[in-house]
This record gives C-alpha cells, sequence and structure tokens, in this order.
C-alpha cells in the first residue's frame, strides 16, 4: 500500500506530452508504503514491513552489493522495461488493456505491485 509518492519533472512531462511512451501509464516512480501481500518466493520482506520504492533497484545479491557497491549491481534497472519477464505487464484496465507501469513502480495509485529487489 502506498503511503506517499513525489512528483517529479518526469511524471509532469507524461502529463504534457513532453515524454510520449508508454501509453496508457500509471504515473509515479518515487513512493514509499508498506506491505500487503507476498507472493510465492518472496524472502526478506513480510506483511506490515515499510519500503521505500525505488526506480533503480539493486538485487543486494550480486557480489557488487555484497561489498556495498550497489552502483554496480548487475541488475541494477532491470525493472526500467516496464514488462515482466513473460513479456507482458501486471496491470490492466477496466477494459482489459495493458497499463505500464511507469519505471516498474507506478506508484501514484493506493496500491502498486513490485518486484522484492
Amino acid at each position: 500500500q502506498v503511503a506517499s509518492c513525489g512528483v517529479c519533472l518526469s511524471d509532469a512531462h507524461h502529463l504534457t506530452g513532453v515524454l510520449k511512451r508508454n501509453a496508457p501509464i500509471v504515473l509515479g516512480h518515487e513512493g514509499a508504503g508498506v506491505v500487503c501481500a507476498v507472493g510465492p518466493g518472496v524472502v526478506g520482506l513480510a506483511v506490515g514491513d515499510p519500503v521505500v520504492l525505488s526506480f533503480v533497484p539493486v538485487c543486494g545479491r550480486c557480489k557488487y552489493c555484497a561489498k556495498g557497491r550497489h552502483t554496480l549491481c548487475v541488475r541494477r534497472g532491470a525493472s526500467l522495461n516496464n514488462r515482466l519477464p513473460s513479456g507482458g505487464v501486471r496491470l490492466h484496465g477496466a477494459g482489459g488493456e495493458d497499463l505500464i507501469p511507469m519505471s516498474g513502480l507506478g506508484c501514484m495509485a493506493e496500491y502498486c505491485t513490485v518486484h522484492m529487489d
């Protein structure tokens, strides 16, 4: 559940048409909230945990993260393509159309589904 979401110039660029990609889109790529549910295989997170949502996540497990060199993470930014590994999306509108979560987050919503990393 999203508790707060920052508004960035990138969001404004989508609203004004300066950025013309990934429509329809759920804006928001800077947020914080609380874990409401976890999926299968999720480790290190539990319902009720506070979380910060980063549009450039790191894995925390690769050799670089293990040394505290997160900017070199081998998975850094993996969510930026806004797609699931299958190529699909996880959000759909009332008519079934694909909705793209901005930078893999889409946190300008009451709830958002994000990767555990």
